[in-house]
């Protein structure tokens, strides 16, 4: 099965100046996880996921928890732990920060010609969720691990 079979081609894309805001509110909003950084000619330049937006919003009032029970064998385990109102607070400090500075530069591709069946392998064993497809420098669509199972539940049938 090619990617052209299975990929998403109504992207969401934003640019490296998106704010953090703009994109927490793109992701709340579409239900959305990641989505593609091109620049005004539609070249990818990276991928931005909400990952990148909950580690950009740090906070310095961490408290630690007492995993109880302990699933470690020598010793307490504890668990970093941050209160809402403190990272919303964090958030607030982070939202003008643009994309660019978040974003993931070395971006996995595919091309809509590829097979499914060389995608999906790498998707897991380097712990990937979601593929942008590039054609001729451009971005055509996107590929997510949900994709690939409708994919795969389809040619079953």
């Amino acid at each position: 099965m090619r990617i052209k079979e299975i990929m998403n081609e109504e992207v969401r894309t934003v640019s490296p100046d998106t704010s953090l805001a703009e994109l927490a509110k793109l992701f709340a909003d579409t239900g959305i996880h990641g989505a593609p950084v091109v620049d005004a000619e539609n070249r990818l330049v990276g991928i931005v996921t909400e990952s990148d937006v909950l580690n950009a919003t740090k906070t310095k009032y961490v408290k630690y928890n007492l995993v109880y029970p302990s699933i470690h064998q020598f010793g307490l385990e504890f668990k970093e732990g941050v209160a809402y109102e403190e990272l919303l607070k964090a958030f607030d400090e982070v939202k003008h920060v643009p994309v660019a500075q978040v974003m993931t530069r070395k971006v996995v591709t595919a091309g809509p010609d590829d097979l499914v069946e060389d995608i999906a392998p790498m998707m897991v064993q380097k712990k990937i969720n979601r593929i942008p497809i590039v054609d001729k420098g451009k971005v055509v669509g996107i590929v997510t691990r949900m994709d690939i199972l409708r994919g795969l539940f389809k040619t079953q049938k």
